[in-house]
């Protein structure tokens, strides 16, 4: 399954770095991609992955999850 995710306040290739690790730390995320110009994450999944689960996986992060789907 696909699943396209806009991530707010991502400014570099670190940024991108973390939002990708902790995405993928997500059970049923087999896969994050970031694309930095333009605050997207095209997740493949292997199953629906909810909003508050992507909130929850960036908490400790200063990056914000704004719309899934």
């Amino acid at each position: 399954m696909k699943q396209t995710a806009i991530v707010e306040n991502m400014k570099c290739a670190g940024c991108a770095g973390a939002v990708k690790t902790n995405l993928e730390a997500i059970k049923g995320v087999k896969e994050a991609e970031v694309d930095l110009a333009t605050h997207t994450v095209a997740l493949q999944t292997e199953r629906e992955v909810e909003m508050d689960e992507l909130k929850e996986a960036l908490s400790e992060t200063p990056y914000q999850v704004t719309s899934l789907s």
